[in-house]
């Protein structure tokens, strides 16, 4: 029974040579997907769609098999007597990453956090994989790299998986990737390493190539690539957060690296600030384009406000602005002002800088 496939294909395979037919591949690949995960009748449980093999057994009929199914899967399913959608368990050690794996960085805290909801509530969603037709009984994992990832983590022995039909290579990295920005789940940091990745081991022969199969444009696709040039510690601080760091973000801490001759320090304080939510994208790019900048005679150029905040009474009319510029200036103008809101603000600031009031050139401390 466990006897290698003899209708195994290579993993990989040549990049299609048009946007429709590789988009006409990806759209049978996902409809044999569906097929074998049993998505059409997704309202079924995890619980109710569990079977035993003896289950399994007793509902297997070749002849319901669809015809769309791919020959390497019509064969496996008829050697282990699976029927497409079934629900069965596995050792989680038979499961096994790919290099099309669309995902490359996983939050730990998030993991800890799943692994502690399977201890307390179970496994809820069957991991998709992929039968290893070289190697019996071992899987690919085609979607719920987190959900494996976590068992691990809480030393759970089997998994619920879902053997589903697709072709790992170019095909399931974009089924992945689909599926993981509608979730919102794909990051630019993970699009960075495994697009270098691709590009390096030839799937995608040119970054234009990748971005006309993955149908976004060529620029973000340069900015993302961009992300590499970064040393892994800044990238984790990145991954920590990814809601404060879409591709425009990102690749504007990139610049910012490469402008303060790769400071790690300096661009670890920027990206901290942006985490802590004090700066948005323009402020950064603002940043960005005085970073290292000197005249001639090596006087700073001026810098332009980094952060306005303005202020406006309840009718209305502006009373003023405060401005920040980079790490060490702060204007602040106000008009108008009621006179005990006036009288307050100013026993604030002086009580702020009453360490620095000391006569010119004797400044405290």
């Amino acid at each position: 029974m466990n006897k290698p496939n003899p209708f195994t294909s290579k993993f990989t395979q040549p990049l299609p040579a048009s946007r429709s037919e590789l988009n006409s591949q990806l759209a049978s690949a996902d409809r044999r997907f569906t097929i074998a995960a049993g998505m059409l009748d997704d309202e079924t449980s995890v619980q109710e769609k569990s079977a035993s093999t003896e289950r399994g057994n007793g509902l297997f009929d070749e002849s319901k098999l669809s015809d769309e199914l791919s020959e390497s899967y019509r064969h496996w399913c008829v050697e282990h007597r699976y029927v497409p959608g079934q629900t069965l368990l596995a050792p989680v050690s038979s499961l096994k990453v790919t290099a099309f794996n669309p995902r490359h960085f996983y939050n730990e805290a998030k993991l800890t956090e799943l692994s502690q909801s399977i201890l307390e509530n179970g496994q809820q969603q069957a991991i998709h994989v992929v039968p290893d037709y070289l190697n019996p009984d071992t899987y690919f994992v085609a979607d719920g790299g987190s959900r494996m990832r976590a068992l691990q983590k809480a030393r759970i022995r089997d998994a619920l998986i879902t053997v589903v039909d697709l072709e790992i290579g170019i095909q399931s990295y974009k089924l992945g990737y689909e599926l993981n920005s509608q979730r919102a789940s794909q990051t630019p940091f993970d699009n960075a390493v495994v697009w270098s990745r691709m590009l390096d081991g030839g799937q995608f022969p040119t970054q234009a190539n990748l971005a006309e199969a993955l149908r976004i444009d060529a620029e973000k696709v340069s900015q993302t690539l961009a992300l590499r040039r970064l040393p892994d510690g800044l990238l984790q601080e990145m991954v920590a957060a990814p809601e404060r760091f879409g591709t425009r973000m990102a690749y504007e801490i990139v610049r910012y690296y490469d402008k303060t001759s790769k400071d790690d320090d300096a661009t670890l304080k920027l990206i901290r600030r942006v985490i802590d939510g004090e700066l948005r994208v323009r402020d950064v790019q603002a940043i960005v384009n005085h970073a290292g900048e000197n005249r001639a005679d090596g006087r700073k150029v001026r810098q332009s406000a980094v952060q306005r905040f303005r202020f406006k009474d309840h009718a209305g009319q502006s009373l003023g602005e405060l401005k920040t510029y980079g790490e060490n200036r702060i204007d602040l103008k106000l008009v108008n002002l009621p006179q005990d809101t006036r009288d307050r603000l100013e026993r604030a600031i002086r009580e702020v800088l009453q360490p620095f009031s000391g006569k010119p050139g004797t400044a405290k401390e």
